[in-house]
């Protein structure tokens, strides 16, 4: 009923009924009301209908009023701005505007939305976005008013189309400056004109959505190379490692191989290519024309760290001018009148460190040092560039500087493995004179320091470098105050990149083909599966499957290891329990080994397998779990070639991948017990007497619960006659056979 009365109209400033509708409503009912029941009854519902009303106005008061605090919080809290004429206590939100022609219109300035969806049009009629003064608005543009196709405003965006194919032209990149408030299908009009023109052409965005499926529509609907992206949203030293980390582009440090060798595969082999998900590329500032200095928002001795961190990220990297020269307040792109000042030679504030590490950025960048890592301890934060081709690796330590408790602690030392060469190369420390800061009303002027630069000799740096109890170096601090940075270079010794590199060969290897000669296929169960019931059946009790933290795998063989690492592989997780349990120690290599020790026929196999794991042991720790994923991989994947195309029967050794895969769920299923026989040995003797099929895993394994009539007929066919184990099937068929009675087999049989 409501629909039928309330009109929403009249004129721009208020709600009105539609009388027509109201009479006929009231006098359908006057049959049974009087005339004053009549009139409380359109009371009622007007005062229903402005309850309503009501409720949304106090809303839109509280979102006004929350909106002013928040900008007067923003501009003089934040901003540290005074209240003027330049800065008001309320923005204004409509300029006047006076064409040459001496007409004068009024126009919304743009501006942008905190936490909006930025697909919806805010200045559209369907938007109070401007009444609930929710826009940030900004003072130096307007809020142009596309509609929803170039029919809508012919000139504008015919005007639009010109301005952005004369860029396209002259420049190889574009930046699409406040991209969340651009309309998409604007964007995309505009974008499909630049590529017309320059179809290369690179493309950045400030895009500030803070919500990366938001991100993902952007990028994928208007074709974006990277985005804007600020280390000044750290507020802490963790906050700065896990940005530095999010935006660091290049790979892990020692990630485990996204894609393993084609020579570890045969070409039936189903090979996943994996499509890592990863942050848009980046292009990232230590500081931007928006962000307030890092004076004012940490300290400008933290103006040092912050660039060195930002350069040692594999991406594209950005500043902002003022920063290098320590100013310590916001330069207004719109309101600042004075010049930036001659710095043409000068070595002020930190500009001889960044072009150091610009250089560096650059070096890095060009001699394929693709592999980073982060890390943070309390305010020291640290990042590794690697080069996994030659060994070399750059390492940078940054003691930052935020508000609050900036210590250190000089007794915890960094650790670096003896198998690197080590040499400490640059030092850079800060002292900002801020006494000695002079402002001026004609020039951009910074605060005044002292940069002390260090290329030898760092011992009011460091304390002499020593060895620990594992032969590993031992760097301390002797004085590292807030606002240094310390770079030093390793190598891997020579012999340690040999070692390497017998394992990158590793696809060339086929020695263990040799040693699977004399082994069946059920052996292979061994070798690759065995829950944990039939492992500790079979070795009485003494061992299970292997643990993390308390936290079993799925089987005692090589899949166990090789099913977490696919996982690892797929989504770059280094920080897996797997991977810790492996820097750890090698446990892991010596249970894989030591449980084939069970039977001499696995003697070939242990052999291979120590050759291997003995280079892994030996290799700096960090590097530990890529290349035990190498030698894993390498066994489990042989395995499977030499089953699939050697074992089993045509059907299988001709087929593709996907029914060589099916065809190992008979490896999987199906295993030898002497302590679960079919057959009971003083009846007969027969071959794979000892064989018998899972009915489930791992509950059902072991046991008089292990082999069920039922489970193994009507898996027969799939899992002993199409593969061709035409003997296990004899075997498991008169061990059921001998149990018949009256036509009927047992279900559970032990």
């Amino acid at each position: 009923k409501e629909q039928a009365f309330y009109k929403n109209g009249g004129d721009r400033w208020c709600s009105t009924m539609d009388n027509s509708i109201v009479a006929k409503y009231l006098l359908h009912q006057k049959e049974n009301y009087n005339d004053e029941d009549i009139v409380e009854n359109y009371r009622n519902i007007l005062n229903d209908i402005n309850l309503k009303l009501y409720h949304e106005l106090e809303n839109n008061i509280d979102a006004i009023i929350n909106a002013c605090k928040g900008n007067m919080m923003y501009v003089f809290v934040e901003q540290q701005r005074n209240f003027s004429e330049k800065y008001p206590l309320f923005p204004t939100y409509f300029r006047k505007l006076t064409p040459s022609n001496g007409q004068e219109f009024y126009a919304a300035s743009n501006g942008w939305i905190m936490t909006s969806d930025p697909t919806f049009d805010f200045a559209s009629p369907q938007s109070n976005a401007y009444f609930r003064r929710e826009v940030v608005i900004w003072g130096d543009s307007i809020k142009l008013r596309y509609g929803n196709e170039p029919s809508d405003a012919p000139s504008l965006w015919e005007y639009m189309k010109e301005y952005v194919q004369k860029s396209a032209k002259l420049f190889d990149a574009v930046r699409l400056d406040n991209c969340h408030s651009t309309p998409l299908h604007v964007a995309q009009y505009l974008l499909d004109a630049a590529r017309a023109i320059n179809p290369e052409i690179y493309v950045t965005a400030e895009l500030f959505t803070g919500n990366r499926d938001t991100e993902n529509l952007y990028i994928s609907k208007i074709g974006i190379n990277s985005l804007i992206r600020e280390s000044l949203n750290a507020k802490n030293a963790g906050d700065m490692s896990d940005i530095c980390y999010r935006f660091r582009g290049g790979y892990t440090l020692s990630g485990i191989n996204r894609n393993l060798p084609e020579s570890f595969y045969n070409e039936q082999y189903i090979k996943e290519e994996i499509l890592q998900p990863t942050e848009p590329l980046a292009l990232f500032f230590d500081c931007t024309h928006d962000n307030q200095s890092i004076a004012m928002l940490r300290s400008a001795e933290d103006a040092l760290p912050n660039c060195a961190l930002v350069s040692m990220c594999r991406c594209s990297i950005g500043s902002n001018r003022g920063y290098d020269e320590l100013v310590p307040y916001h330069i207004d792109v719109v309101h600042e009148h004075r010049f930036y000042n001659n710095i043409n030679g000068v070595d002020i504030g930190i500009i001889s460190a960044r072009k150091y590490f610009n250089q560096l950025h650059s070096y890095l960048d060009k001699n394929q040092f693709i592999e980073i890592y982060v890390e943070h301890r309390n305010n020291l934060v640290g990042i590794v560039r690697n080069n996994p081709i030659t060994g070399e690796s750059y390492h940078l330590f940054c003691h930052t500087k935020f508000h609050g408790n900036n210590s250190l602690n000089y007794d915890e030392p960094i650790i670096i493995d003896k198998s690197y060469d080590i040499e400490v190369q640059k030092y850079y420390g800060i002292k900002v004179l801020y006494d000695q800061f002079e402002d001026s009303n004609e020039l951009i002027l910074g605060n005044k320091a002292e940069l002390c630069e260090l290329d030898d000799d760092f011992d009011t740096v460091l304390n002499p470098i020593e060895r620990n109890d594992d032969n590993d170096y031992k760097i301390t601090f002797k004085n590292f105050p807030p606002g240094s940075v310390l770079v030093i270079y390793t190598k891997i010794e020579e012999n340690v990149m040999k070692q390497i590199e017998t394992l990158e060969n590793l696809g060339n290897d086929h020695d263990l083909i040799t040693a699977f000669a004399d082994l069946e296929l059920v052996d292979f169960n061994y070798l690759i599966y065995s829950s944990d019931p039939e492992e500790k059946s079979k070795s009485f009790g003494t061992r299970g499957v292997y643990s993390l933290d308390g936290n079993p795998l799925i089987y005692a063989g090589i899949y166990g290891f090789f099913h977490i690492l696919e996982y690892i592989r797929k989504i770059d997780d280094m920080g897996n329990p797997l991977c810790e349990n492996l820097r750890k120690g090698n446990w892991a290599m010596d249970y894989i080994v030591d449980r084939l020790r069970i039977d001499q026929k696995f003697a070939g196999v242990v052999d291979w397998l120590n050759k291997y794991f003995s280079i892994v042991k030996v290799l700096p720790r960090y590097l530990v779990p890529k290349y035990f994923d190498v030698v894993v991989s390498k066994y489990y994947l042989e395995c499977f070639n030499y089953v699939t195309c050697n074992k089993m029967s045509d059907y299988i050794r001709s087929g593709d991948g996907f029914v060589k895969n099916l065809a190992m769920t008979s490896l999987q299923m199906l295993s030898e017990d002497t302590n679960v026989p079919l057959l009971d040995p003083s009846i007969a003797e027969i071959e794979h007497q000892y064989v018998t099929m899972a009915a489930g895993l791992p509950h059902f394994s072991t046991g008089m619960m292990r082999a069920w009539g039922r489970d193994t007929f009507i898996a027969f066919r799939g899992l002993l006659l199409i593969p061709g184990r035409y003997s296990e099937a004899k075997s498991i068929l008169i061990g059921f056979a001998v149990s018949m009675k009256y036509g009927l087999i047992p279900n559970l049989l032990d």
